[in-house]
């Protein structure tokens, strides 16, 4: 199993690399900080605190007097103090980037006196450092670091943890600004895809380079309407002068005494006629139709009548009504419907309709010679018929139409072989509402 490190969305991803890149900022700002804010106090306090020792507790051994040790003690506050009943030295406070200082303190303090010390930290208003050796006796130095009063803590916790956060923040906003344009642009592509209608993007505000990506995106759309209505005005005038012509060859043959052979040329005209029809309606697919709630199983009867009752079984379920193209639908069940007849000459033809969870599902299923199953996908594209397992007839657009038609809709077409013969073609229809769940469904 692959586990993704990175989100798949670009919002999240510039986010993610900008939070690593501000983190990085802040770590190095913080040791920049500490190796030349903090440190050079501390080791300057060692060297306050080890001198004022010697003072205190190593007069026999250093040139000290009363004197220096008073003017140490007014200029960096370092005092001696012996505890009492009340006076004890408290408990070392910890804090996490304090504990860091106070122990390169300890350890500078100790190298210079040569011994080892105990520290503590009391973290108060104004905070100070005990410091205790063996050669202090029961005397501790009490050391206030001055520093540390330099620098509010407030003001360090600001600058450690809004800082980010702000930085974040405006990480958010420059990512939301940027997907905006990123998502207005992938709609209207899906919009274009599926051939509907195309507001024009807006080419005066916003960044530079999204104004020159919508300029090149409105013109790209305007060409691909022009050609897709050049492309309809060109089939609709082929279809125009074709149909001419067939009316005559048709009136001609109503003359002739062969019934047989006038029959057949009747036959192959309307058949000229049909793929003519499928030519027009695989151009048109009813982009320009409006959208309108209706109620599929009703669409599913009036569709049915014309075929054989007989044969026809409606299976219709207990479904909402689903916002659709209702002539684009309708030419859907009956190029269905068409094709069951046409490659399933007998046994039942069954229609079910069925909700699933946020959409609709129309099944059309029939009784003939199904077909290999790695030729799925190949009768989805136009003229291809299942000429290997079924017959010949037709133009090969009926499930192409069907296909597009679904895709229009923002639904999909599924193909499969029954397990009892023949083919079942479902087309999910979506309505964003609950339903039972699609493993509830079987349309055979």
């Amino acid at each position: 199993m692959r586990i993704r490190l990175l989100p798949r969305t670009s919002f999240w991803r510039t986010t993610i690399v900008i939070l690593l890149v501000i983190s990085a900022s802040q770590f190095l700002s913080f040791l920049f900080f500490l190796d030349n804010q903090y440190m050079p106090s501390v080791r300057l306090y060692a060297q306050f605190t080890v001198l004022q020792a010697n003072q205190y507790f190593h007069a026999g051994e250093h040139t000290g007097n009363d004197t220096l040790r008073e003017q140490l003690r007014e200029a960096t506050g370092i005092d001696a103090r012996v505890p009492r009943p009340g006076s004890e030295p408290p408990p070392h406070e910890s804090f996490p980037f304090l504990d860091y200082v106070v122990h390169a303190y300890a350890q500078q303090v100790a190298n210079d006196l040569r011994e080892p010390v105990e520290v503590r930290l009391e973290f108060r208003k104004s905070p100070v450092v005990w410091v205790h050796a063996a050669s202090f006796g029961e005397t501790w130095l009490v050391v206030p670091w001055k520093f540390l009063r330099q620098y509010d803590r407030y003001v360090i916790i600001a600058y450690a943890i809004v800082n980010p956060i702000l930085s974040v923040l405006a990480a958010f906003l420059i990512s939301s600004q940027l997907n905006r344009h990123l998502r207005k642009l992938s709609h209207a592509a899906q919009m274009v895809g599926r051939g509907e209608r195309l507001p024009t993007l807006d080419e005066k505000r916003g960044p530079h380079e999204f104004v020159a990506v919508n300029r090149v995106f409105n013109r790209m759309a305007r060409d691909l309407d022009g050609a897709r209505k050049d492309r309809e005005l060109l089939l609709a005038g082929v279809s125009h002068d074709l149909r001419t012509p067939l009316t005559r060859i048709r009136l001609a043959a109503e003359f002739l005494d062969d019934d047989e052979l006038r029959d057949g040329i009747c036959r192959d005209i309307d058949d000229m006629n049909a793929i003519i029809d499928q030519f027009i309606a695989f151009i048109r697919e009813g982009r320009d139709e409006p959208l309108e709630s209706t109620d599929l199983n009703a669409l599913v009867r009036d569709a049915a009548q014309p075929f054989d009752s007989s044969r026809v079984v409606l299976d219709l379920g207990d479904i909402p009504p689903v916002k659709i193209r209702r002539l684009a639908i309708k030419r859907v069940i009956d190029n269905l419907l068409t094709n069951a007849f046409r490659y399933a000459p007998e046994g039942e033809v069954t229609v079910r309709t069925r909700p699933i969870r946020g959409a609709v599902i129309l099944a059309v299923a029939d009784r003939g010679p199904g077909i290999p199953p790695e030729r799925v996908q190949e009768l989805l594209q136009p003229f291809t018929r299942g000429e290997k397992a079924r017959t010949t007839h037709g133009s090969g657009l009926g499930l192409a139409i069907v296909q597009r038609i679904a895709q229009m809709h923002r639904g999909r077409l599924e193909i499969r072989n029954r397990e009892q013969g023949g083919l079942s073609i479902r087309l999910f229809l979506p309505t964003g509402e609950k339903g039972a769940p699609a493993r509830e469904f079987n349309s055979d």
